[in-house]
Parts: structure tokens; sequence; C-alpha cells
């Protein structure tokens, strides 16, 4: 009976244990992502949306506005270091996009309005490698 006893003390505190291990990962992660909001409020306007790239090393934070003069749309962007929480760059698009393109780069569309004779999107569209900080136009890709 002593044993039964024992057995039981021990499954419940190895069960109270993970659920405290648990809840911290849970409200560490959940700070992070509060740094990442709070990061993105500061330096951005309008509605913020922020993306992490697949190997969970990156965010991508879009806030989008209208522009204040004439139609369109205003994406103001940063993209945040996790590992140190190190803005690597903030900048702006005016009526074009910023997304994910793969887990370290990202596709910038510049939209000019009007394309030239015999262009496409690609050719305002640019692809920034994060790790190596190269900016190529992806009509030169493969």
């Amino acid at each position: 009976m002593k044993l039964k006893y024992q057995s039981c003390k021990f499954i419940l505190l190895t069960l109270c244990f993970i659920g405290m291990v648990a809840c911290r990962n849970a409200k560490n992660g959940s700070d992070q992502n509060s740094n990442f909001d709070q990061l993105a409020s500061e330096r951005l306007q309008g509605t913020i949306d922020c993306l992490e790239n697949e190997a969970g090393t990156f965010v991508l934070c879009t806030g989008k506005s209208k522009l204040e003069s004439g139609p369109g749309t205003k994406i103001n962007y940063l993209i945040i270091d996790k590992a140190n929480n190190k803005v690597l760059i903030e900048d702006v698009v005016t009526n074009g996009h910023v997304k994910w393109y793969s887990d370290s780069e990202i596709s910038i569309l510049r939209n000019p309005g009007m394309m030239g004779e015999g262009q496409t999107k690609d050719d305002y569209t640019f692809i920034y490698n994060l790790k190596t900080n190269e900016k190529v136009r992806k009509s030169e890709l493969d």
C-alpha cells in the first residue's frame, strides 16, 4: 500500500513539474512576441501585422495605411532578427508589397504605376537576402 501511495505521489509531482515548465515556456514565448508587437507599434503606422519566417529566426512586421495624398497604400515595414531583437531593415513601400520569399529572403514590390513596354512586375520586384544583405531584381533570377 505504501508503494502505491509513493508511486501516485511521484506521478503527481512529475505532472506538476511538467505543467510549471510548460507554463513558463509559453509565457517566455508570449513575452517575446509582445516585444516584437511593441517594437512594431512604436515604429509602424496603420494596420500592423507581424509574420515570422518558417525557421522562426526573423520577423517581418508591416504597417499599412492610406496615402495622405491620392489613392493608394503606404506600407512601412521592418525586419527583426529574433536572436538579438534587433531591427535589420526599416523602410517604406508605396502601392506595392513586402512578403516572405523564402526562409531568409523577402520580396519587395515597388510598383511604378505605369510599367514600361516589355516590362513585368518582376522588373520592379526585388529579392532581398537577409543573410548576405544582397538585393537582386526578381527578373534577373534564374
